[in-house]
């Protein structure tokens, strides 16, 4: 895959640009992302404390990270929204605010997602998914002038 290619999802590059000026990032991952939940289990009090635990598996995303169900009339379309926490090695180190977006159209069953994340902790899904969507709004603003 071309370099350029990769510069259109989320990537450390971007989080630390943004670390750096004291800026908080939304953007999108790729629907593939590997994504890895933080560890909660016990520690065993040797070494160093473990952060990471499972892997989070996007194609059944576990239903406690379930927010709501978003349903547009016009399209068909029914949007299952998710939210949880996680760490994916394509950023080290760095717990993210994730947000997946699982659209059914309702009369064919297809299934697409949208994944989102920030490095913003206390972000809701609202937020994040607005804040996103105003992605589009500024970049036709910005080509017009």
């Amino acid at each position: 895959m071309a370099a350029s290619a990769v510069r259109f999802y989320g990537h450390e590059d971007y989080l630390l640009l943004a670390l750096n000026n004291k800026l908080n990032i939304i953007s999108k991952f790729k629907t593939s992302a590997h994504l890895v939940l933080p560890y909660d289990g016990p520690q065993s009090g040797k070494g160093r404390p473990k952060t990471k635990g499972k892997k989070v598996n996007v194609d059944h995303i576990d239903e406690s990270f379930f927010i709501k169900t978003i349903t547009d009339t016009d399209s068909k379309v029914v949007t299952k929204v998710y939210q949880f926490k996680a760490y994916t090695p394509k950023i080290l180190n760095q717990l993210l605010n994730i947000v997946i977006l699982v659209h059914i159209h309702q009369m064919t069953q297809k299934q697409y997602r949208t994944i989102l994340f920030s490095n913003d902790l206390k972000l809701t899904e609202s937020r994040i998914i607005k804040y996103y969507s105003l992605r589009f709004q500024i970049e036709r603003t910005a080509a017009a002038v």
